[in-house]
């Protein structure tokens, strides 16, 4: 679909239903192409347990990284990942890789406001990571 410019900054919200479903959208000016909406690479389709069975977890996955790994990364003082995943029990549960961090909760808000107060506890105040991260694994 190619749409111009002026109907693009009218309507911007009415174009990303398409993109949303996998579709492109070329935006012109005078009838050249001068950018293009595009979805981002599959994730509007993911959800929790999607990719079960397709590979397997490490027995060593949670383990905390060597110390040199983790120093020269210093992902200590910027981020924080954290593996996401559904509860057995219900609810989902957070564990931090390369840190000795897990949580539980019943919702992802609930979940996400645990991460950060795991986080607070964890760390000093002046060495908590900026950026906390929750992947789906």
């Amino acid at each position: 679909m190619e749409v111009d410019i002026d109907e693009a900054k009218a309507d911007l919200s009415r174009l990303l239903e398409p993109v949303a479903l996998g579709e492109e959208v070329t935006i012109a000016e005078a009838g050249k192409p001068v950018a293009k909406l595009v979805p981002l690479g599959g994730r509007q389709n993911r959800f929790l347990g999607s990719a079960k069975g397709e590979f397997t977890v490490p027995d060593d996955f949670h383990d905390p990284l060597p110390k040199e790994l983790a120093e020269g990364a210093n992902m200590a003082e910027t981020e924080i990942i954290f593996s996401l995943q559904e509860s057995f029990e219900g609810g989902f549960e957070a564990r931090a890789l390369g840190h000795p961090i897990f949580t539980k909760a019943e919702s992802m808000d609930e979940l996400r406001e645990m991460v950060r107060e795991a986080v607070r506890c964890h760390f000093d105040p002046r060495s908590v990571p900026k950026t906390l991260r929750l992947e789906v694994f």
